[in-house]
This record gives structure tokens, sequence and C-alpha cells, in this order.
């Protein structure tokens, strides 16, 4: 489809521009305590202040004072760009792009739809999906990489479908600078520029030769790729790692497999029936799951029935001018799990597959199942519109009574490590009142630094990369010692995941301690005697 009949109505264009805008300032608004801190964005903070103060992209956070490697450099830069340009702090920066790449999103998400050659109905409704996302809101109400991650990815998809459809090479260099940006946000963006070579690979299917495909993906690759490379030889010369991740075999195991669940249904179910999934006993998850295998082998055996009727209406859908978007989209929601399976698999087995990991296949996925769902009911008459109406109110409904409720303690409580939680904490103040050179070991290091800029060290765990720690006992004993020794205190709070540590009944009676504080937010324990 032609760019210019995306928006070519100026009342619908003006209206998605006004939405998406009202979307991003009801956003801003909302982050009423400051944006969402996490354990990664205490390093993204603390990057761009020491980009502001010191002109270098190194971080001091958690009492280190290394370069950072760990993630790319594009989102702490910015947060230090736009605070020197304002005048504002670097978390109200980060307040301001948040909002921004909401609004941005939500609009790229309706413009990727119509790219698909779905109608302005299903391009709207695929937009407010987004925005209504729970997922989505708490996302982009935080400090992190994802936000400005999937601004670039739509785009670059919006983008690289106008070259295969022109041939211009404009629109190969916009996707690839795109693209470019979304590995020096993220490192996942390498996903983005094996999905565009493999678009330019396959397609046209019809008016080019291998060679000038090859041409094609050699030249976007290139361009798409070596920002990212210059930045990774950076961080080998003065880091000594690529990207701070060394290479091991630890493949995907049950963890990450009940992550992704969880993610999935996260994105999808009301909150009553999330609910009912964490108290339900073994038995109704188990009946559950039995139940979703015989409806998944019922529809696949319906599929199969009506193969050619199946097959004709998917090459009569992949076959108009819709045909490269689709394809690229497609390509891309293959692709970023593969990247997820081999980066979990050989490089960072740490990470989850979490609803955030998730979100960039989630945000192509929307726009991509909205056409599709569109197109399917257009094909198989009014019965079937109907049904995909009723599932798409289901959902819309279903998210907004979601989003509502998020936003509203988002506004009145603060999420995570800004949150009021972590600001009145009884801990934190317990912690304040301690000698400074007392040591301190906690499950909680990223919100104690964010609150008291005070270095703690981490609690011992009992698995590493899904392996058996073989130092565990020796931390443990090294611990207790310095505990004893130099009158530390333990802190450990009940808001952060600790599934991998000993619990504070295992702390008391390996370290022979004993409790000082107990309450919701977590327990203190000391030395008997103190």
């Amino acid at each position: 489809m032609d760019c210019r009949k995306i928006f070519k109505n100026p009342v619908l264009a003006a209206t998605a521009f006004l939405l998406a805008a009202a979307a991003g300032t009801a956003l801003y608004l909302t982050m009423d305590k400051g944006a969402g801190v996490s354990t990664d964005s205490v390093v993204f903070l603390d990057t761009a202040e020491n980009i502001v103060d010191k002109g270098k992209i190194w971080t001091t956070a958690y009492g280190r004072n290394i370069p950072m490697t760990h993630f790319p450099p594009l989102y702490p830069t910015l947060l230090a760009t736009l605070s020197r340009v304002s005048g504002a702090s670097i978390e109200t920066s980060a307040k301001i792009l948040g909002a921004l790449a909401f609004a941005l999103n939500a609009l790229l998400c309706g413009a990727l739809t119509r790219r698909f050659g779905a109608s302005a109905k299903t391009a709207f409704i695929a937009a407010a999906l987004l925005a209504l996302s729970e997922a989505m809101i708490s996302i982009h109400a935080k400090v992190l990489t994802e936000p400005l991650f999937i601004t670039f990815l739509l785009a670059a998809l919006c983008a690289l479908p106008r070259f295969l459809e022109t041939g211009k090479w404009r629109w190969l260099a916009t996707a690839a600078v795109l693209t470019a940006l979304s590995c020096l946000q993220r490192y996942a963006g390498l996903a983005l520029v094996a999905a565009g070579t493999l678009s330019l690979l396959l397609l046209p299917r019809a008016r080019l030769s291998i060679k000038r495909r090859l041409a094609r993906a050699a030249a976007f690759s290139a361009m798409a790729s070596a920002p990212l490379a210059l930045w990774m030889l950076r961080n080998m010369i003065i880091g000594g790692s690529a990207a701070n991740r060394h290479l091991v075999f630890h493949p995907i195991d049950l963890p990450h497999v009940r992550q992704l669940v969880r993610s999935i249904l996260f994105v999808f179910l009301p909150n009553p029936a999330i609910d009912w999934l964490k108290n339900a006993g073994t038995a109704p998850k188990l009946t559950l799951a039995a139940l979703s295998l015989v409806v998944t082998a019922g529809f696949a055996a319906l599929l199969w029935r009506h193969r050619r009727r199946v097959a004709e209406t998917v090459d009569g859908i992949f076959s108009g001018e819709s045909a490269a978007a689709a394809t690229a989209a497609l390509v891309f929601l293959a692709v970023y799990p593969a990247f997820l399976a081999t980066s979990i698999s050989f490089a960072d087995y740490s990470t989850p597959l979490s609803y955030r990991v998730m979100l960039p296949e989630f945000a192509v996925a929307i726009p991509f199942c909205a056409w599709l769902a569109a197109e399917v009911a257009a094909r198989n008459g009014k019965s079937a519109e109907t049904a995909v109406a009723a599932i798409a109110a289901t959902l819309l409904i279903s998210y907004a009574l979601r989003s509502t409720a998020l936003c509203a303690e988002i506004h009145s409580k603060g999420l995570e490590y800004s949150s009021d939680e972590w600001r009145k904490s009884p801990l934190v103040e317990f912690l304040r009142g301690l000698p400074s050179d007392a040591p301190v070991y906690t499950n909680g290091a990223a919100g104690i630094y964010y609150q008291t800029k005070r270095t703690t060290k981490p609690i011992p765990r009992e698995t590493i990369d899904g392996a058996q720690n073989p130092e565990y006992e020796s931390e443990m004993a090294a611990m207790a010692v310095d505990i004893r020794k130099n009158r530390g205190a333990v802190l450990y709070f009940n808001n952060v995941p600790s599934s991998l540590l000993p619990t504070p009944a295992e702390l008391t009676e390996k370290l022979e301690l004993e409790t000082v504080l107990s309450g919701d937010n977590g327990t203190v324990l000391a030395p008997n005697g103190d």
C-alpha cells in the first residue's frame, strides 16, 4: 500500500494524531510519582548522569566505576541529551521519552495495520488495543529501553515493505537507519536485522534474481549493523567484552517456559482469570492444560479438514498489495523468539521470558493479528465477522478495565523502586540508621541504591545460570563471618523476586541470626544480641 494512502483522509489522520497525543499526555500525567525504576533502570539513570557530568558512557551504579557495555548506548544518551536541552532532570526526561514513545507506538501500530491493507476501523482497533494494554502501559511508564525499541521496530516494518514495493533505495536506507537505532537501543535489534535481511531475500517473489536479492540484503545488513559493530568494538577495547556476555551453552529450561506462558496469559487474560490461575491447585491447572490441548488439536483437525479452503484463503491474503508488509512482519514474529532462544541458550541464561522481553513480539502481533482476523472474517461471511467483532470488543473492554486500574495505582503509588512502598520502606529507614561501613546483604540492591546511593552485597544464590553454585556454602560462611565481625545486617524484601535465594528462615538458622524487624515490606536479620 502506498504510504500516502495510509492516512489519505485528513479527518482520520488528524483524529489519529490527536488520539495518540492524548494517550501520551495521559501516560505522562499518570506518572505523578515519577517513571518506574527497575534494576536495569538504575544503570540507565546513572549512565545518563555520567554522560551529563563527565561526558563518558560509564556507570558508577552499585559502587562500580566501569564503562557501560552490558547495554547499548542510545537510551542513556537520549536521556542525557534531553536533560541538557530541556533543563529537566534525568528522571523527568525519562517520563517525557516514555510518554512520547507511547504516543508514537500507538500511531505506528495503526499505521502498520494500514500498511497491511486493513481498513481505518481495523487500524483504530489495533491502536486502541496497544494503547489500552496493561503490559504496554506498565513498560512505557518505566525507565526502560523497550518503548523506544518498539518505536524503531514498528517504523522499520513500515519502511522496509515500501522498498520491496517500489525498489527506491531511500526506503531501504530509512529502514536500515531505523534498524540500526533499534540495535543501539537494545541488542535484540539484531533480530530485526536478521528479519529484514530474510525479508529482502524472500521478497519480491518473481521480479528479482538471486544475485540482486543478495546485493540488497547485504546492503541492508551492512547499514543496519555497522553502528552496533562499532559500539561492540569500543566495548572490546575498553571493557574486554563485546556485550559483557560470555558464550556458554545453557539451554532453555522449564522455568523459562513457565515465564513465557505467564507472559502470554498476562497479555490476553482478564485479571480475575489470572488471579484464579495463581491460586488454583495443580488439578485445575492440569485440567485446563488438557482442555487447551484438546481445543488446539480440534482446531488443527478442522484446519486440516478444510485445508484447500484454508490454503486458498491464505494465498489470497498474502498475495495482494499487502504481501510485502505482511511477510516482513511474519518473518520478524518468527525470528524474534528464535533470537531470544539462541541468546538465552548461548549468551545470557538469566534473560527472563517475561512480558517485558516479549513486548516487541506483542507489539507486532497486535496489528498483524488485527489485520489477519479482519481479512479472514471478510472472506467467510457475516457469522465470522460477528465472531471477530465479539472477540475484539471483549479484548477492548478487558484491556480498558485493567489499564484503568493500573493507571490509578501508578498515579497514587508509583512503580517499583520509585514507588511509595520503597520511599517509605521501614527496611530502607532501618538502613539509613546503620553505620556507613556496616556490611549489608540484601535481595534489593537496586532499590536500596536508587533510594540511598548505598552499595550493598548480594545474598549468595544456590544456583547460577541453571546450575548448582559450587561456591554456595563457602559464600554463606564468608557472609556469616562478615556480618558478625563488622556488625552488619541482612535486609530481605518481600516485594523482590527471590526464588533462587535462601529464605529468611533459612538464613536465620544457617547464619545464626535473629529477626530485628519484620513486616509486610520484609525482614531485617542481624547477629544475636544486636
